[in-house]
């Protein structure tokens, strides 16, 4: 019988995204208005001394490196989510502080969900599969109940195709978002940062605020569609109900 790990706490979503995506790109973002003259007191330079945008670029990395650690040690397991947030912080705020080109920033916003999709597809068999941390995750649903019942009618390997479509269908999205945000980065994001550093963070800014609209809500769509057809599938070959898969430890939080 396989014990409960005690140290297997059930994660908060919106602690993850919080600490690993949007306070840290908030911070790229809004840091140098924020705390650039008091920093620039404090160690005795310019305002636009690079050494700010620095502080401020190590303080948000400092964001997923610092709860990707934490989240090791208290849950056992990498957090993928703070891996791709260090990343992403790390290539965004480099990109400006090394005055890179603006094209090549939408090469990065593009790469990022084409790895991920890339990630799906290449591991959509193995036992720790994104598929699995994204959909089928012990937290939202009693995947043990759910292992038992597929076992007791013999569905094992089916469900298991299951999952691999599914894969392909949430890379499918992830696909859809590496385009749409290269197309809306190289519309917006046009300002070299060599030419005008707080002009090309504003255009950063401003593609994200339209990432929501235009990239977040179709792939959210995908991803939905993608969970009806998981708890279709779970449904007709274990014979469990929607109401007996939700993980009681999400419906008591």
């Amino acid at each position: 019988m396989q014990k409960t790990n005690p140290n297997n706490k059930k994660e908060s979503l919106l602690l993850n995204l919080a600490f690993n995506l949007i306070l840290p790109i908030l911070l790229l973002r809004k840091g140098d208005g924020w705390f650039g003259s008091q920093l620039a007191d404090s160690i005795g330079v310019e305002n636009n001394d690079p050494k700010i945008a620095g502080i401020i670029l190590i303080t948000a990395l400092a964001f997923p490196l610092g709860y990707g650690i934490r989240d090791f040690f208290v849950r056992q397991k990498f957090n993928v989510v703070s891996v791709l947030g260090f990343v992403s912080v790390l290539f965004t705020g480099g990109i400006g502080l090394l005055e890179l080109s603006a094209h090549l920033f939408a090469v990065k916003e593009a790469a990022l969900p084409a790895i991920i999709a890339v990630i799906l597809i290449f591991y959509r068999n193995n036992k720790n599969s994104l598929t699995r941390t994204f959909l089928y995750n012990p937290d939202v649903l009693r995947v043990d109940l759910v292992q038992i019942a597929l076992r007791e009618r013999g569905n094992e390997d089916k469900f298991e195709k299951l999952l691999g479509k599914c894969s392909w269908w949430l890379a499918a999205s992830f696909i859809l978002s590496s385009a749409l945000n290269y197309i809306l980065a190289r519309a917006i994001v046009t300002t070299e940062p060599a030419d005008n550093k707080t002009l090309y963070n504003e255009e950063v800014g401003e593609m994200m605020g339209w990432s929501f609209p235009i990239i977040a809500i179709p792939c959210m769509l995908i991803t939905i569609l993608v969970l009806w057809r998981l708890f279709a599938g779970i449904k007709k070959l274990s014979g469990l109900s929607p109401e007996d898969l939700v993980s009681q430890k999400a419906t008591n939080e």
